[in-house]
């Protein structure tokens, strides 16, 4: 029992000889902060996390996509190249890879357009409620992927109310299980993660810049196409990365809206691992979609630093 002295209680550390948590933290830091190592040291914490939780899953999904089939026991261990020749070989699964490609492209360009313009008005708006939309952008983000998707199913359904009022006007059109429907829905997950990337570069801009060009004589236009836009496009690069890659993995949004008129590769991979049993295959099939898509990230990466550099020179 404790006297209330803190001396009689085994948990009671005098403070005063023992350092807090975070002074010897800092003062690890002080003394190594100028090795060449101390980079490392800083990022140790995160290398470990994603070498323990993303590398090592990846390079065993690599492994297994190597592997045998066997419907009893899911998978053998062995080495043979039948999973990626039959992906290859089906015409059903290059379409789907083809039309996922296709619609992540869509969809990421579609997002950037219509994200830029209420991004630029929330951070340049004089309005005096301009501010308060930030809620109603990250308001759907506490929605998730498979209620939103239900949801778009149900208005785009038959009996939906798009249907409805393209019926008033006479329109006869389902976009349920077509390709602009799907880029609707998966457009409007992405929306809300563009626009927080892109509100947060155009905070960064110097306001004095814009100021300078409408001195100089530039319109409205002008000082946009020449000064904010320019200055934004590290910006757009993050959002368009973003938007991209995650609409190569959607699932929730293929299976709703898509599928089976719009085949998308992730459900393919489900029903692979899970109705199939045929892991091996799934293996394959999901690193050739990594693969592809960053062979994709990287050529756009490479081709938007030539731009960036070169609107820099």
């Amino acid at each position: 029992m404790s006297d209330g002295t803190g001396t009689g209680s085994r948990w009671n550390f005098d403070t005063q000889r023992v350092p807090l948590v975070h002074e010897r933290l800092r003062s690890f830091i002080q003394r190594h902060k100028n090795e060449s190592y101390a980079g490392y040291l800083l990022a140790g914490p995160y290398l470990v996390y994603m070498l323990l939780l993303f590398f090592l899953p990846i390079l065993y999904l690599f492994v297994v996509s190597f592997y045998h089939n066997n419907p009893v026991a899911t998978m053998v261990p062995g080495f043979t190249f039948d999973n990626y020749v039959k992906f290859f070989s089906s015409e059903l699964y290059r379409r789907a890879l083809f039309v996922t490609v296709e619609i992540s492209v869509v969809s990421t360009l579609f997002t950037i357009i219509v994200s830029y313009p209420i991004a630029y008005f929330i951070v340049f708006s004089n309005w005096r409620y301009s501010k308060a939309l930030v809620l109603l952008v990250i308001a759907p983000m506490l929605v998730g992927n498979v209620v939103r998707a239900f949801g778009w199913f149900a208005l785009m359904g038959s009996s939906g109310i798009i249907n409805q009022l393209l019926g008033v006007f006479g329109v006869q059109y389902t976009l349920l299980n077509t390709k602009p429907g799907v880029i609707l829905a998966i457009s409007s997950v992405l929306m809300p993660f563009a626009i927080l990337i892109l509100m947060s570069v155009l905070y960064t801009i110097d306001r004095e810049l814009i100021e300078a060009a409408f001195n100089l004589g530039g319109n409205q236009l002008q000082t946009f196409l020449y000064v904010t836009l320019p200055l934004s496009l590290p910006g757009v690069i993050g959002a368009t990365l973003i938007s991209f890659v995650l609409t190569m993995g959607t699932f929730s949004t293929a299976v709703f809206i898509g599928m089976p008129q719009v085949p998308m590769i992730a459900p393919f991979i489900y029903d692979a691992a899970t109705t199939d049993l045929n892991w091996p295959l799934a293996s394959a099939m999901s690193f050739i979609l990594l693969a592809v898509s960053l062979v994709l990230v990287y050529l756009y990466t490479k081709v938007a630093d030539i731009q960036v550099g070169g609107d820099a020179v």
